[in-house]
């Protein structure tokens, strides 16, 4: 079987963690707290753990800082047929499909009897004992070894639990622990009546005083009693008349307070229906509106303001329109230029003034300099004048502009302020204000009297006032009647403390007047009880022998059923002392080579050629060669238990203490064990990549 894909969601450090794993020798490398030993732990969860059964692995494994159990996805290719197997622990199901398309496992008990087949590795304890090796833990296996006995039997009957010898000597060992805890109970129940036997000898001897004493021990106990029966009605009413002052003080206290409460609720009622009627009085002013008369207000001012600005500037304007006259000595200055430079062009063209001539040509550019300047001095004057006149104009119609604004908000104004029938803004603002105050107002009380009355209404609360009231009045005359019998707290419990010493006394009385009874009742008829308890005791000690019997006769049956068991081992044994013997032989190149393992409890002894004897590896050798040979047993067991299911091998970081060369013959033997096993190594070092059919780095 090969695990193809693996997935993980929620487990450990992962959030979500997937790859793919090769047949053969698969490398997974990475630094220290990288989650390598989560992932051995994610693998083992995925081939044993049940998601609907509670165990102690899954809350190691739930997702570091979440509550999130995780969800665990494998992949396997078995026979060139792929299945897929899914535990998600948070909803607790599990399930395995492929192979065929209507194939499906999801009952717990199948998916793990189809795990152990397809594997040939029973259980999770098993599973860590040989073909998981942990971090550290590759000489940890003697605490699997009976799982691992079972399963060696279990390869020579063929699976057959029922002809295994381990089942029937735990059958044994469970008649033999049911044997002595019968006769445990036998040999106490002997013991009884043994005691008995003595005691009724003793008790028919003194049967003339017990009558005696019964008598003292009835007139003792009707005393006791009716005296008992005095002091329990004299506590009784005195209890009474306690609980009803009490009561009294009680019913009192809830008086004033629901009275206190009454009065209070009204109050508040009566405050709140009459800032109802105010705030019904008062008309709900938009926000708007007061928006827009603010607005309002503000442009009127600014408006009056820029009306008197315009008006004071028109009036300027006006002034220096009519202050600005044209001089009339520019008209005449062109009107003289003009006339002189026709005149002077009409002598030339007629020839007048001959004499002239050579000055008329001055003359006649004088007269036309002097025409055109009148005309454009006459002409500026005339445009500035213009300008004065636009300027006053413009002004004019600037100041009807702000006259009609100022009147448009005029209006808005006092439509708003009609509305809300008001004659300014600052009174239209003190009554929303009011309106909004009120309203508070209104709210705080109301909360103030529902959170009071708790859902009460006045009514109910006047209700039950009445009735306290009464109910008050009532409890007053009955502690006035039972004021006599009224005593303290200090004085009630000295009484009750007498009457329970009484009631003890009564129930030693009780018991000691049935013991005489009983015992004069056992004297009397002593002769035949006497000779009842002999017979039994008989019986019980006949039992005992024949329980003993039978027990010497299963310890026998034990000790052949375990010889035939370890018997059968044998054939097992000698494959793997075979098997860890050519794998110890690689991993230390000779050194070592013959391994045996002890039929009776799985221990191992190494042949060492040094010594010439079989040594014990955990006392005589050292640290790194214990590890060698525990690692070869650990392998040969695997795939002896596996019976060559290609199962997978999974190490976690074993070889830290190793030096290059046993690292060297180390690998070489997975290596080889890689062809018919699919190997997770797991490791922080890069120096393993070189032996590697697949490299994954996390």
């Amino acid at each position: 079987m090969l695990i193809s894909h693996f997935l993980l969601k929620n487990f450990g450090k992962f959030e979500s963690f997937e790859c793919d794993f090769s047949p053969g020798l698969n490398v997974i490398k990475g630094p220290s707290e990288a989650g390598k030993s989560t992932l051995v732990e994610a693998v083992s969860a995925a081939l044993f753990l049940n998601p609907a059964a509670e165990n102690d692995h899954i809350p190691q494994a739930v997702r570091w800082g979440t509550g999130n159990a995780p969800v665990i996805e494998a992949f396997f290719d078995i026979d060139g047929k792929s299945f897929k197997l899914t535990k998600d622990f948070e909803r607790g199901v599990a399930q395995i499909s492929g192979g065929s398309p209507d194939s499906e496992v999801t009952a717990p008990d199948a998916i793990n009897q189809w795990l152990a087949e397809k594997t040939g590795i029973p259980s999770e304890k098993v599973f860590k004992a040989t073909a998981c090796v942990s971090q550290g833990a590759v000489t940890r296996i003697d605490e699997s070894i009976e799982a691992i006995q079972d399963k060696l039997e279990s390869l020579v009957t063929g699976g057959r639990e029922d002809q295994a010898g381990s089942m029937t000597i735990r059958k044994i060992e469970k008649r033999i622990a049911d044997i002595a805890l019968e006769i445990s109970r036998s040999v106490s129940v002997s013991e009884e009546l043994d005691y008995n036997i003595n005691r009724l000898a003793r008790d028919i001897e003194g049967l003339k005083k017990k009558r005696a004493d019964l008598i003292q021990v009835e007139t003792a106990y009707k005393n006791v009693c009716d005296d008992l029966a005095s002091r329990e009605e004299k506590l009784k009413w005195g209890r009474r008349a306690s609980n009803i002052a009490e009561k009294a003080t009680k019913l009192s206290d809830e008086y004033i307070l629901t009275e206190k409460k009454l009065k209070e609720g009204r109050e508040l009622h009566s405050s709140v229906e009459s800032l109802r009627a105010q705030k019904a009085a008062l008309k709900k002013i938009d926000q708007n509106d007061i928006k827009l008369a603010d607005e309002s207000e503000k442009t009127i001012a600014f408006c009056i303001q820029k009306n008197q600005d315009l008006a004071a500037d028109l009036q300027v304007a006006e002034e220096n329109l009519a202050a600005y006259k044209i001089s009339a000595s520019f008209k005449i200055m062109g009107a003289i230029g003009f006339l002189g430079s026709a005149a002077l062009t009409a002598a030339h063209y007629f020839s007048l003034f001959p004499r002239f001539y050579p000055h008329l040509w001055y003359s006649l550019a004088g007269s036309i300099s002097l025409c055109i300047l009148g005309l454009s001095i006459l002409n500026s004057r005339k445009k500035h004048r213009q300008s004065l006149a636009d300027s006053a104009r413009q002004l004019a119609e600037k100041l009807d502009e702000s006259k009609t604004e100022t009147e448009n908000h005029n209006k808005i104004l006092f439509d708003i302020l009609s509305r809300y029938r008001v004659s300014t803004n600052d009174e239209l603002k003190k009554n929303s204000w009011s309106y909004d105050e009120i309203g508070k107002r209104i709210l705080e009380d109301a909360d103030k009297y529902v959170h009071m009355m708790k859902g009460q209404t006045l009514e109910a609360l006047q209700k039950q006032f009445d009735e306290l009231s009464e109910e008050l009045d009532n409890i007053t005359r009955e502690k006035e009647e039972l004021a006599p019998n009224l005593r303290d707290r200090t004085d009630l419990e000295r009484q009750m403390q007498v009457i329970a010493e009484f009631q003890e006394r009564i129930k030693d009385l009780e018991h000691e007047r049935q013991v005489i009874r009983l015992q004069i009742e056992t004297a009397e008829g002593g002769s035949e009880l006497l000779a009842s308890y002999n017979e039994r005791k008989e019986r019980a000690n006949s039992g005992i022998e024949s329980l003993k019997k039978e027990l010497r006769i299963l310890g026998l049956t034990k000790e052949c059923v375990e010889e035939a068991r370890q018997n059968v081992l044998m054939s097992k044994l000698e494959v793997l002392n075979r098997g860890t013997s050519e794998i110890l032989s690689s991993l230390t190149s000779g050194r070592y080579s013959k391994v045996r393992f002890d039929k009776s409890n799985l221990k191992f002894e190494v042949w060492s050629e040094e010594k010439g004897d079989w040594v014990d590896p955990d006392t005589a050798l050292s640290s790194n060669t214990v590890e060698q040979i525990y690692l070869a047993a650990r392998l040969a067991l695997a795939d002896l238990i596996s019976e060559s299911r290609n199962s997978v091998l999974i190490l976690d970081d074993p070889f830290a203490g190793f030096d290059p060369v046993r690292i060297s013959s180390a690998m070489k033997v997975l290596k080889e064990l890689s062809g018919n096993h699919q190997i997770l190594l797991l490791t922080s070092q890069d120096h393993y990549d070189q032996w590697a059919d697949r490299a994954i780095s996390l």
